[in-house]
């Protein structure tokens, strides 16, 4: 069908419905649904990545924000390295359905020191946070992890189907600020 066919058809429903608004409400619907549809994404995505941001072990220490819009992640803020820098474009790059990142991150090595001032967070924050990370990564059962955190030490139990995924947790825990020790007695099931 040409151009010229469709906005014939489209007249002629105009003059079948009787109400060019009705026909407009009708033919907008879903676009204004999808695009409510794409704010929900972007901000879900941001708040993820958010998150893993400011409960990173290595990032936590720096006020980085990120915006997202049409599901590609612009980062913000400064770190005291370019390593930091990367880390923080990685993780956005790793947070599932994000398609492209921007690193406007700004590297300032005078944030050295802010690193020593931070205060680890209490164990049932910890403890919120570990839980919230694992159930967040479709590589790993969370429902098969015990999770018990004291004083920022950490011990992973329970038995997994799949080899690795003791590991993949264990990985998950280490790189969460506050964590002080990690002891994985996650098992295999035979």
């Amino acid at each position: 069908m040409t151009w010229l066919n469709t906005i014939t058809s489209i007249t002629r429903a105009l003059g079948r419905l009787g109400n060019p608004l009705l026909f407009l409400a009708l033919m907008m619907g879903p676009v204004v649904t999808s695009v409510a549809a794409d704010n929900r994404a972007d901000g879900l995505l941001q708040a993820d990545i958010q998150r893993q941001l400011d409960w990173n072990a290595e990032l936590a220490p720096y006020d980085l924000m990120v915006d997202v819009v049409d599901a590609v992640a612009t980062l913000h803020g400064s770190v005291s390295n370019s390593v930091e820098s990367r880390r923080a474009r990685r993780i956005a790059e790793d947070t599932a359905g994000v398609v492209g990142v921007v690193n406007a991150v700004h590297v300032n090595t005078a944030l050295v020191q802010v690193r020593e001032g931070l205060s680890r967070p209490d164990d049932e924050t910890l403890h919120r946070r570990i839980a919230q990370s694992l159930e967040r990564d479709p590589r790993v059962l969370k429902d098969r992890i015990k999770i018990d955190v004291t004083d920022g030490h950490v011990q992973l139990t329970g038995v997994v189907p799949v080899p690795g995924q003791g590991v993949w947790a264990e990985q998950i825990v280490r790189s969460l600020y506050g964590v002080e020790s990690v002891r994985n007695a996650i098992e295999l099931i035979d």
